[in-house]
């Protein structure tokens, strides 16, 4: 059992407010390096041609350039979609079953019944054949978060697709997160090709069908333009990390590790404003065709910095990326801080405590008709054994 008391006393101790120098330092090195390199003509190319450990994004016009985002003067049409799942439970030795949900909201303004709730629960199969051998091998929870995130697209673009049919308006469809599959990269191979063609297929059919999307990452925690700083204070006139790593014992670049790119646009990018949109780094193992490649904005709302990111059919075109982040910053202005239609997407999705227990407790039941024997872990037993 939790001793509140004993936290209590410790927190006494801990101090928890910011320190107002490091404020100070931070903004005088972050701001520093970004108007340097934002006024070096030459520092894209030389963005370009660095070796460099970590990624470096790509971008065209002015690096410090800033957009106005304009609140929006008309009516639209808006989708948020969510997912979420129950894992098998470990401790029941022969009831192995597992359950993705997708949710989400619609919302399209100005009409009679403007607002479409969804709510779609399906069971995962624990089971399934590899593509390489043809056994049957068990699926793990990161399939399982796979195969939730394919759902998301998947049935974003089928409630767009009504929503449409039941409005006359095509909705912006907002995700939750990030448009980047970089987490495939510890898959295996055939879960990974698997998987990233569902994605692409489905990114895909939503600009066939002229369906906008973005996704959008509250205190993202990237580090894409902290990369371009720790360029701009590489002691190098091209950046080359490994023979400088060989040759020294310390970075003058190792100044901005500690921070992240919301921290550089907190102190660059003014309210209401957002930066121009960056280019993510193309890599060979997940191969995006060019139509839905990913791109990033930061957008500086009231409250916090947020990420946006569209596929490169939006963000190559000014008038369809403009009305994108405009739809955003309106859906973050009505969530006060976080876009309204992702938190009620994610009110939709959400599995809480409570519909666990019942999802366990059903196919328990299930299982009994079925005159299954069920076995349960010796802790799970001690455990219900126990009175509170």
């Amino acid at each position: 059992m939790l001793d509140r008391l004993k936290i209590q006393q410790q927190l006494q101790h801990v101090r928890l407010q910011k320190n107002e120098t490091s404020n100070v330092e931070q903004k005088k090195i972050l701001t520093e390096v970004w108007q340097q390199i934002a006024q070096d003509s030459q520092f894209a190319s030389h963005a370009q041609e660095a070796e460099a450990y970590f990624s470096i994004p790509s971008w065209s016009g002015m690096l410090n350039q800033t957009f106005f985002v304009e609140p929006m003067q008309q009516a639209y049409a808006v989708l948020g979609v969510d997912g979420s799942q129950i894992y098998p439970d470990r401790h029941q030795v022969h009831l192995q079953q597992a359950l993705i949900n997708t949710g989400g909201m619609g919302i399209a303004y100005e009409l009679d019944d403007p607002v479409m709730l969804f709510s779609e629960p399906e069971l995962s199969a624990l089971e399934r054949v590899d593509v390489l051998t043809g056994e049957l091998i068990l699926v793990t929870a990161d399939w399982i978060n796979f195969e939730r995130e394919a759902r998301e697209f998947e049935m974003g673009l089928l409630f767009a697709q009504t929503m449409e049919q039941k409005t006359g308006k095509k909705p912006i469809l907002l995700f939750d997160g990030t448009l980047l599959f970089s987490h495939l990269l510890s898959a295996s191979v055939p879960d990974r090709i698997y998987f990233f063609d569902r994605y692409s297929q489905a990114l895909s059919a939503l600009q066939k069908a002229g369906i906008l999307y973005a996704s959008y990452l509250s205190a993202p925690r990237n580090k894409d333009l902290i990369h371009l700083l720790k360029l701009g204070l590489c002691r190098f006139a091209r950046a080359n990390c490994k023979p400088c790593h060989e040759a020294y014992d310390q970075f003058p670049c190792e100044a901005v590790d500690a921070f992240f790119d919301r921290d550089l646009m907190k102190e660059v990018l003014p309210v209401g404003h957002r930066t121009i949109f960056f280019k993510t780094v193309e890599n060979p193992i997940l191969p995006y065709s060019q139509s839905i490649h990913p791109y990033f904005s930061y957008l500086q709302g009231e409250h916090e910095v947020g990420r946006i990111e569209v596929p490169a059919w939006i963000a190559k075109d000014a008038a369809l990326a403009d009305y994108v982040c405009s739809v955003v910053s309106d859906q973050i202005k009505k969530g006060h801080g976080y876009p309204l239609i992702l938190a009620e997407a994610h009110e939709q999705a959400v599995v809480k405590q409570a519909d666990k227990e019942y999802f366990y407790y059903v196919c328990m039941q299930q299982a009994i008709e079925q005159n299954i024997l069920l076995h349960y872990s010796e802790k799970s037993l001690k455990k219900q054994q126990m009175p509170y």
